[in-house]
């Protein structure tokens, strides 16, 4: 797996998604760039939540609420 970036970028939109099975938990996460030396990035915290306990905004679409 993978994120790339590509010369002319800086920043990239990625979806993490869950499987269904997946207790709800709060996680810490980060990227790590395979050249120039590693690099990680700072860690994120990730909530894991169940679909029906997650509240939304009405202004979002369904691709952008979290899963």
């Amino acid at each position: 797996n993978g994120l790339l970036l590509l010369d002319n970028q800086n920043e990239r939109t990625f979806y993490l998604t869950a499987a269904k099975w997946v207790p709800e938990t709060t996680r810490l996460f980060h990227l790590r760039a395979d050249q120039e030396g590693n690099q990680t990035s700072i860690p994120v915290l990730l909530h894991v939540k169940h679909k029906d306990k997650l509240a939304t905004s009405s202004n979002q679409r369904p691709a952008e609420r979290v899963k």
